[in-house]
């Protein structure tokens, strides 16, 4: 699995670990949420949200393997309208 986290710029903050299967499907959900007309905090503010790939999490052994730096994956701003 990959371990991806949600980054709030304003906050200055990290969201808690996800979770994926890929990072494409991390994308996909995040752009997803991004451009949705329920008023959530990612779609009234894409701006502020970034995604970061952390590492990996093997379900079969519980082993981790994170990454030495997070690498950006995607832009809240990427998906505005």
């Amino acid at each position: 699995m990959k371990i991806v986290i949600l980054r709030d710029i304003r906050a200055d903050a990290y969201g808690n670990p996800m979770f994926v299967a890929s990072l494409g499907g991390a994308i996909r959900a995040f752009g997803d949420e991004c451009t949705k007309t329920d008023g959530n905090a990612l779609a009234t503010h894409p701006e502020d949200y970034e995604l970061y790939h952390f590492g990996e999490y093997n379900e079969l052994t519980a082993d981790f393997e994170i990454l030495s730096k997070p690498v950006q994956i995607a832009l809240g701003s990427n998906f505005k309208k």
